[in-house]
């Protein structure tokens, strides 16, 4: 390839940043260029700054989100000639839908950073057909900071072991051990071969022979302590980093769950067990290994200075060699993970449009997308597999050439000094185990590359700057009953640079009130349910509720307990009905559960099926039509006792007759109801009717909510028009 050009004449290599989201290759691209000069920024600031909303990003949102940060960005328009002449790095608008890092320019190709699928080649004839022609350029203005780089994948590693250290350290103690048993064993050669049969001292055999005995005794019991030690570590490693991903995931806000892929999340739970394996194997033997080369290399000079010298030369050959691959096998493992990721994606929702594709005879279609994914997947595994397999027949073929290096080196070292055949032996000894230490420190660059991305996608979980905070969750007190009193006071919501969805909502509901919101499709009704049970936070005003005299705290407190919330398209997991109405609380009685089914009017048709509640239910409600779908989520919402319960359109499904029987006895309870819906029907039952129109609440008379209960939507929808 040709010469690199970067920013200023410099050439300038671009680390690796991936997206964690579709919309969030723009963030990546502009946090990939900053720490190219040095400035390293998490993917969640760069997004914030950018205002990535939930169609993706902008040029000029990337523009002034470098010069924020002190960068000269500017955007031009330019043919694929001209780029060159820019200076790099560059952020191009690629494929009209996508940006990526052009990191150098050959006579035969591209080299791009993509935040996708890492770093490639690409030739110029689908670079020009991918290249849009609008180019971003950056150089660093005289405000512009850098600042300290992350922690790389061993200091992670090292975190990870957290309360692990005694048990890693008895690890690194019994290694040293037999390390130090296994130097004994080039002694003991020589003396066999130049004191028992060069010089024929008989007496030497049998303290040679308890010796050598003795010392495979010692290395068997030590290597079971060993091999024990290493599966107690990797077993709390993996369980710890399992259960801390896992309760992380419920301290993340609701909108790091919209952006990302469910079957991509649960994905990287497996990264917690490679993890473990890390750290228990590689991780554990890399600081056993360099101290074991250091000590060899002591013991070697003792033996031999030009021998120890060609044996010192071809290990750091090979380090150079894994030093040079490195970077390729973390490229390769990127486009591992992104390719099995997305294949296990195409296998997912294949399965789950499989009758949708036959209704509409588009098999061929879904299966050719299937296969495409697949395919890919197999030419990553292949590519990278080539590579890895390269890179652990290294220590084998170094490790013989050694051999035979110090055997020429040796040979003339006993020929023209006073070097004995046995130091000679001793030595070959002591070069195999120098070079299998150097082999393993190879394994271990080997595993980092490897599991670099892996090990990022559990960092987008573990380290989310807008995760709650759940280092004293077993220490607080539980969050406060409500009366069921709500006050929502000019509550604003709206993504990063877009316009607002909602704005200056007023709203209060007292205890034990019913309150029906009607606004037609994209009106904003799901965001305003979710501000309300705090899966989201309002980007303007306050949501309170009034909590029970007894709770000991504040009269109005941001958060509570006992709120249910059921939303448009409810899961259930495959398992007993009984699991999927109480989600596994044991401490739900029957006969709770025979309440919240007869009042979401799905007591008989339970009590029907063969089972009952230890009958089964499908992956995602199958078995049951969309109807019992919904009361099924109702009921669940009700096991829990809610004194307040939100409804997002959790009633279309319903027949009129069905509906009005499900909300009457939703008014018995007590609870304090909120109703969002675009059904009129559904309005007669409530106590106060609303209308959410161009992002605002307007008050209607329950006598036009009646009438328009007989009419349609579009009438309070038209009352609401007469307010503005």
């Amino acid at each position: 390839m040709a010469a690199v050009r970067a920013g200023r004449g410099r050439a300038r290599r671009v680390p690796t940043i991936l997206q964690m989201e579709a919309a969030e290759c723009g963030p990546a691209c502009l946090a990939m260029v900053l720490a190219a000069y040095g400035r390293w920024e998490t993917l969640d600031a760069v997004r914030d700054s950018c205002g990535v909303s939930r169609d993706g990003t902008s040029a000029a949102d990337i523009v002034e989100a470098a010069r924020r940060r002190g960068m000269e960005a500017d955007a031009y328009s330019r043919d694929v000639d001209g780029l060159a002449a820019l200076g790099l790095p560059q952020i191009l608008f690629w494929g009209f839908d996508h940006f990526v890092v052009l990191e150098a320019v050959g006579r035969d190709g591209f080299v791009i950073n993509d935040p996708a699928h890492g770093r490639r080649v690409v030739d110029r004839e689908e670079f020009g057909r991918r290249f849009t022609g609008v180019t971003l350029t950056f150089r660093p203005g005289p405000a512009f900071q850098r600042t300290r780089r992350p922690p790389g994948v061993a200091r992670r590693l090292a975190a990870v072991l957290g309360g692990s250290w005694g048990m890693f350290a008895c690890i690194v103690l019994t290694s040293l051990a037999m390390v130090a048993l296994g130097v004994v064993l080039p002694g003991l050669t020589r003396v066999f071969v130049d004191d028992y049969l060069v010089q024929g001292n008989r007496e030497w055999l049998l303290p040679l022979l308890g010796g050598i005995i003795a010392i495979g005794a010692f290395r068997s019991v030590i290597a079971a302590l060993y091999t024990r030690g290493l599966l107690l570590v990797q077993t709390k490693v993996t369980a710890v980093v399992s259960a801390r991903f896992v309760w992380r995931l419920f301290h993340l806000p609701y909108d790091f769950f919209v952006r990302r892929s469910p079957v991509e999340i649960s994905a990287r739970t497996q990264y917690a067990g490679q993890l473990g394996g890390i750290v228990a194997g590689p991780f554990a033997q890399t600081a056993v290994n360099v101290l074991a080369v250091a000590g060899y290399v002591v013991i070697m000079l003792l033996y031999s200075v030009a021998m120890t010298a060609v044996c010192v030369g071809f290990a750091a050959l090979e380090l150079l060699v894994l030093r040079l691959v490195t970077r390729r096998v973390q490229d390769e493992a990127v486009h591992l993970q992104m390719a099995a990721g997305q294949a296990h994606s195409a296998a997912v929702r294949g399965a789950a449009l499989l009758e949708q594709a036959r209704v509409n005879g588009s098999e061929t279609q879904l299966f050719s997308h299937m296969v495409e994914a697949e395919v890919r997947l197999i030419n990553s595994e292949q590519k990278s597999g080539w590579t890895t397999r390269m890179l652990m027949a290294l220590p084998f073929a170094m490790s013989r050439l050694t051999t035979l290096a110090v055997l020429g080196v040796g040979a003339l070292v006993v020929m023209t000094t006073e070097t004995t055949l046995g130091t000679l032996l001793g030595f070959l000894m002591l070069s195999g185990l120098f070079s299998a230490s150097i082999g393993a420190l190879t394994g271990f660059g080997t595993a980092i590359g490897q599991s670099t991305a892996g090990i990022g996608r559990l960092g987008d979980v573990l380290d989310h700057i807008g995760a709650q905070d759940d280092a004293d969750d077993a220490g607080r007190p539980p969050l406060p009953l409500p009366t069921g009193r709500i006050a929502l006071r000019d509550v604003g919501f709206s993504y990063p640079h877009g316009q607002p969805v909602l704005s200056g909502i007023e709203l209060a509901i007292a205890p034990g009130e019913c309150i029906g919101i009607m606004g037609g499709s994209g009106a904003g009704k799901s965001t305003l349910a979710r501000l309300v049970v705090g899966l989201a936070a309002p980007t303007r005003g306050t949501i309170r509720f009034e909590a029970s005299p007894d709770a000991g705290t504040d009269a109005w407190v941001p958060k509570c307990d006992a709120v249910g919330f059921v939303d448009q398209a409810p899961f259930f997991p495959k398992g007993p009905i009984r699991s999927a109405l109480t989600l596994w609380d044991a401490g739900e009685t029957d006969e709770d559960i025979a309440r919240a089914l007869a009042d979401a009017e799905l007591l008989e048709a339970i009590a029907s099926r063969q089972g009952g509640l230890d009958g089964q239910v499908g992956e995602n409600g199958v078995g049951f039509s969309s109807g019992e779908r919904q009361r099924l989520a109702i009921a669940r919402a009700l096991v829990h006792a809610p004194r307040i319960l939100v409804l997002d359109d959790a009633t279309s499904a319903l027949d009129e007759d069905t509906e009005a029987r499900v909300l009457e006895n939703l008014r018995r309870r007590g609870a304090t109801l909120l109703l969002l819906t675009n059904r009129a029907s559904a309005l007669q039952h409530m106590d106060r009717v609303m209308a959410l129109h161009g992002g605002r609440l307007y008050p209607i008379a329950m006598e036009e909510a009646h009438a328009a209960a007989r009419a349609s939507m579009s009438s309070i929808l038209a009352a609401a028009e007469q307010q503005l």
